[in-house]
């Protein structure tokens, strides 16, 4: 439980103190699925996992680009 007013969380900013956390809580539960299991394996789900993210990361690159693209246009006219 996370309680209002916590020290870690008001030090470093509220938003950026739960990320690390819900980051490390993830990391956990696949590092437990990974051991755990005989069916997934480690190095395709990296693999796998790293081309999602790429992909994620191209399609915001795009929108954002295009949102610059549309305010330079209006910007301009």
């Amino acid at each position: 439980m996370i309680l209002y007013g916590q020290s870690d969380l008001t030090s470093q900013g509220t938003f950026f103190s739960l990320v690390v956390i819900l980051g490390m809580n993830l990391i956990l539960i696949f590092l437990s699925l990974v051991t755990v299991s005989p069916s997934i394996q480690f190095l395709p789900m990296i693999k796998n996992f790293g081309n999602h993210a790429l992909h994620c990361y191209q399609q915001s690159a795009l929108w954002i680009f295009e949102s610059a693209r549309w305010v330079i246009d209006k910007i301009q006219k």
